[in-house]
Order: C-alpha cells, then sequence, then structure tokens
C-alpha cells in the first residue's frame, strides 16, 4: 500500500528558477553574471492592471470582423503618441480616408476580431510630465464654478477616458482623462485639472544567489544557484531573502517578543516548535524578512492578518515579513533533519517563499539556503519509505487535521467509504493524544520514520 511522497529536503544540490517580468520590458542581465537575490535581471515600465481598450469597430462604424485588416500595427508593437494605429479608406471623408492615432505611449496587447477592439498596455516614464487639461474652457465655464462640475478629487486615480467634469452627468460634453494617472490638483483660478502618470516600474529580481546561465528575451533569465532545498508545510507571506539567523536555543523551544531586536532587520531567522504572536508581532515591527519554525498556530494567523487564512493558496498577504512552518500547525518540534541542516548554515544567504497551494497544481512554501557545492556531488536527504507500515511516522495532508504529525498505529482491514468504495484505511495517534482514521493518499511519509 503506497502513499503520498513526503517533502523534500536536498543538502549540496543544483537549483534553478526561471525569472521573468509578466509583461515584456528591457533585459538587464548577462549570461555568467554572479547575481544576489536583490539583483535586477529585467525591467518594464508598462502599467498594471487591465489594459485600455480602444473601441475602433464604432469609432469607423465598420464590422468588428474588419478591425484587424484596418490596423496598422499589430499585436507585440509599441505604439508612441499620435502614431497611427489604424486607418479606413473612404472617398466621402475629407483626404478620402479616416485615421485614428495612438492616445498614448504602449504596447498592444490584443487585436480582437470579434468585438473590433484593441488592448493598449500604457507605459510609464520616471520623467513623465504632468498632464493639464483645461476643463473650464472645455465646458465654457468660469473657473472659480469649475469644482461644482468635476467628478473627481486630488488623490483620486483615473482611468484613460474616464469622466473628470461635465454640465450635465455623464453627456457629450464630458472631459475626459487623456490618460490614465493620479488627479494631482483641482485649480479654479486656472480652471485646469492636472493628472500625473503613476510610475510604477515592475523587475524580475534574481532571488537566488547564484548565477545568470540564460537570457530570455524581453522577459528575464533563469539563474542557477548551489546550495540546500527545503519545503516547508505551509506558510504566508511572498517571496523574501535575507541572511539564515538561528534565534532558538533547541527544536522544542517556541520564539517570543524577547527574541526579537533591531538586529535581525532583513534576516531569515528560525527556531524550534513554533512562535506566539507576539513573536510575530516583533518579526513584523524589527522588519524580518522570514521566519522559519516547526509549526504555525491559525488563530495566531487569523489575528495577525486580520482575516481568515484559506488553505487552497496562500502567498499575496500584505504583510513584509514571510512565515514558514516546516512541520505543520500547532507547536510542532522540527524534525532533526531539518534543525540540523539549517543548523549547518547559519550565516548563509537564505531565499524563502510562503506560496502554498495545496489544491490542484500544489506547491509548497520553499527555503534556499545558498552555499558552494565546493566540489561535491549533489546529494539528497533519504527518501520517506514508499510503503505503509505500522510504526511510521506521518504527516495528515487534508482537513481537519492538515499539518498534524503522528504515528501509525495500526493498517485496518478494507471498508467501505461514504463514496462506496472500499478501502484500507489508517489508524494513525497524532502527536496531540488523539486516535484518528486516515485514508493513505491523505497522509505523507516524514524522513527518518
Amino acid at each position: 500500500m503506497t502513499y503520498v511522497a513526503g517533502l523534500q529536503l536536498k543538502e549540496n544540490t543544483y537549483i534553478r528558477r526561471q525569472r521573468v517580468l509578466i509583461f515584456p520590458g528591457t533585459v538587464q542581465a548577462s549570461v555568467g553574471q554572479e547575481v544576489q537575490p536583490d539583483t535586477i535581471l529585467a525591467k518594464t515600465e508598462l502599467l498594471p492592471g487591465v489594459p485600455v481598450a480602444v473601441d475602433l469597430a464604432s469609432y469607423f462604424q465598420i464590422d468588428p470582423a474588419h478591425v484587424p485588416a484596418v490596423m496598422q500595427k499589430q499585436t507585440g508593437d509599441y505604439v508612441l503618441p499620435g502614431e497611427v494605429l489604424a486607418v479606413v479608406e473612404n472617398s466621402l471623408l475629407a483626404g478620402g480616408k479616416k485615421v485614428y492615432t495612438s492616445p498614448f505611449r504602449g504596447l498592444i496587447e490584443h487585436i480582437s476580431a470579434s468585438r473590433g477592439i484593441v488592448l493598449i498596455r500604457e507605459e510609464a516614464k520616471e520623467d513623465e510630465p504632468v498632464v493639464v487639461v483645461d476643463a473650464a474652457k472645455a465646458l465654457n465655464i468660469s473657473p472659480r464654478f469649475l469644482r461644482a462640475f468635476v467628478h473627481v478629487q486630488e488623490g483620486d486615480e483615473v482611468l484613460y477616458g474616464s469622466v473628470l467634469a461635465s454640465s450635465d452627468g455623464y453627456g457629450a460634453d464630458a472631459v475626459r482623462a487623456p490618460i490614465r494617472g493620479i488627479v494631482a490638483s483641482i485649480d479654479t483660478r486656472s480652471g485646469t485639472i492636472s493628472l500625473m502618470k503613476p510610475y510604477s516600474p515592475s523587475y524580475a529580481r534574481a532571488y537566488l544567489a547564484g548565477r545568470v546561465v540564460e537570457i530570455i528575451p524581453e522577459r528575464g533569465a533563469v539563474v542557477e544557484a548551489t546550495g540546500s532545498y527545503l519545503e516547508g508545510v505551509f506558510g504566508v507571506g511572498g517571496e523574501r531573502y535575507g541572511i539564515l539567523t538561528k534565534l532558538a536555543a533547541e527544536r522544542y523551544d517556541n520564539l517570543d517578543a524577547h527574541h526579537f531586536s533591531e538586529e535581525h532587520e532583513g534576516c531569515v531567522v528560525w527556531g524550534g516548535a513554533g512562535i506566539t504572536l507576539a513573536g510575530m508581532q516583533a518579526a513584523l515591527k524589527h522588519k524580518v524578512a522570514g521566519v522559519i519554525v516547526g509549526g504555525l498556530k491559525s488563530s495566531n494567523l487569523v489575528q495577525l492578518l486580520g482575516q481568515e487564512i484559506s488553505i487552497g493558496i496562500t502567498g499575496q498577504e500584505d504583510i513584509h515579513t514571510t512565515f514558514i512552518a516546516t512541520e505543520g500547525f500547532g507547536d510542532v518540534p522540527m524534525l532533526d533533519l531539518t534543525y540540523d541542516l539549517l543548523a549547518r548554515h547559519v550565516g548563509c544567504m537564505t531565499s524563502l517563499n510562503g506560496r502554498t497551494q495545496i489544491r490542484a497544481g500544489v506547491q509548497r512554501p520553499e527555503i534556499i539556503i545558498s552555499h558552494p557545492v565546493a566540489g561535491t556531488e549533489a546529494q539528497v536527504a533519504p527518501e520517506a519509505p514508499t510503503r505503509l507500515a505500522v510504526g511510521m511516522r506521518v504527516r495528515a495532508i487534508v482537513a481537519p487535521y492538515f499539518g498534524q504529525t503522528g504515528e501509525v498505529m495500526a493498517i485496518l482491514p478494507p471498508k467501505e467509504l461514504p463514496t462506496e468504495v472500499k478501502m484500507s484505511l489508517l489508524q494513525v495517534r497524532l502527536s496531540d493524544g488523539r486516535v484518528v482514521e486516515l485514508l493513505p493518499n491523505n497522509v505523507e511519509g516524514l524522513r527518518g520514520s
């Protein structure tokens, strides 16, 4: 009878990560370059969020299916403000044609023949000038009355084409935003509304301390590192990195607020069995990059984040410290193999990511400790056995026992489940003393069993 394999734990191994931008940009790395986790590999100034939809079918009064044929630019092309996007020949028009020009600088992401629209992702530059819209003049009103007609306030973010002001609601006379930006000011002396483009470049950073082995044009690079690789059971928080620092004396100890100080800012710290809520708050206060412990209490996570935690997928939490549990929920002492591996590499650059996905496409939180292989071949920690046996240590990987460890007390004879399938069950004594029955494919083996 087989079961789900245990978590990965590798010593002296090769690790590769593809580090790319969401949108095309400029690659700044080169093959063979030695990098640190914060090294910028590529940069894009294309604005995130929803791209601007330009309705060319309505503009030209043509069938949406004809839009691709009138385009002067194609998907993947960069366009500048005022550059011709599309042309329709018509002898009834002045000049014999009608032209649509790009309202801003950006990248054509898609041309839709079914809807007759073109999606353009706007690009912002660091030295972008403030755009001033003469709203009072457009509405033919006195500047001092402008605020009675505006639909926005200072600090509002507006999209391209959003209504800034109008005299009759959202009628034809509406003054619309010529760019996506932030309302910087509404001036009742000049009657103008000033918009400032948000400059928020996106970067693809190396994440690992290693070497660039491949360039991906316009997107990023592949980084290779040598070191140790560990998978956790559960985590919250995204990608972080820092020097590995030991806090707890023993693997049974819990981290508390007094363990943290200013000297731990930017470090990846690790302890023993767990961490208190006060300890988690202290880690955030002192800007610790990451915390690795045996177990995390779900009640502490809820209080820390102010919301329920979904074990379906994590990693997007708005916190600057990543927390990873290597064993499960509650106060769970680290396995000897994990504890000893971390202890051997104190002082090494460590990268970690708390992203956890339990549903389809399982993803575990990861810990990567960069260090030279130093002429030795890659080694892998002993694998968990692939067949169940009484006395083996296992970890539950489904609710309501997710993350809890225990010992197999017995392999029960097959019995009919509510799904009308007959299967053998495991009788497992959990670490808290409870004896429960679990399906074999709902547990994973622990190394050192």
